[in-house]
């Protein structure tokens, strides 16, 4: 009889801890898995490869002539700007890993993300 009190007072509070990190998970603005709509910001071959990833940078191509014409920084940003606006018309998000892994992705902002596609269109 002890071993099984000790196991409903386990199983107690386990399905307490899993509450509790469900709870977190809908008051979060974190982001479990990114769809392959989403631009991720990071580093390395994995943010490189990802689908939208690939996809923001063949928008980057289609916008870089105009984008090379442009005399000012303000320009390049309105360029830039579009290109964002594009892609979350299209369903996609700009997104960055949380400090913890565990957290997820987080949205990042306007500003953050049109630094992406300068980034881009300046490597190009």
């Amino acid at each position: 009889n002890l071993r099984k009190d000790r196991y409903l007072q386990v199983v107690e509070r386990r399905r307490s801890l899993e509450a509790e990190i469900e709870e977190r998970r809908r008051n979060s603005s974190a982001i479990e898995y990114p769809t392959s709509k989403d631009v991720l910001l990071g580093r390395g071959k994995l943010y490189n490869q990802f689908v939208g990833n690939v996809a923001m940078r063949a928008c980057v191509e289609q916008n870089a002539a105009k984008y090379q014409l442009a005399n000012s920084y303000d320009e390049k940003n309105v360029i830039a700007a579009a290109v964002v606006k594009t892609i979350k018309e299209g369903g996609g998000r700009f997104v960055k890993r949380c400090k913890d892994p565990m957290d997820g992705w987080v949205e990042v902002t306007d500003n953050a993300a049109r630094e992406k596609v300068n980034y881009n269109f300046r490597k190009k």
